[in-house]
């Protein structure tokens, strides 16, 4: 069975205050803006807790968890295959 993939999409401001601080995980594709890649995401009332699977600067995979303001999120696709359902180009 497939593991579910989570992009959490970000808006305008979310994109520019979190590209600053971590620029290596945050991507960005025209017209979707700016996303993050992760392996589960919760929300509690103020925060989207984020359990990210990822490379750092070296190359090496690395685990971490991130914790961003709700007022950053413009939409969360969860899916095991992104492809499948149109999400396309992004990596």
């Amino acid at each position: 069975m497939a593991r579910n993939i989570y992009v959490v999409f970000l808006n305008d401001l979310g994109t520019s205050e979190l590209g600053q601080l971590i620029p290596f995980w945050i991507k960005e594709v025209a017209p979707l803006g700016g996303y993050v890649f992760c392996r589960k995401s919760e929300s509690d009332d103020h925060y989207l807790n984020l359990l990210v699977d990822s490379e750092n600067f070296f190359g090496q995979s690395v685990e971490f968890e991130m914790r961003i303001p709700n007022g950053y999120v413009r939409a969360i696709v969860k899916a095991s295959d992104l492809e499948r359902i149109g999400i396309v180009g992004i990596s």
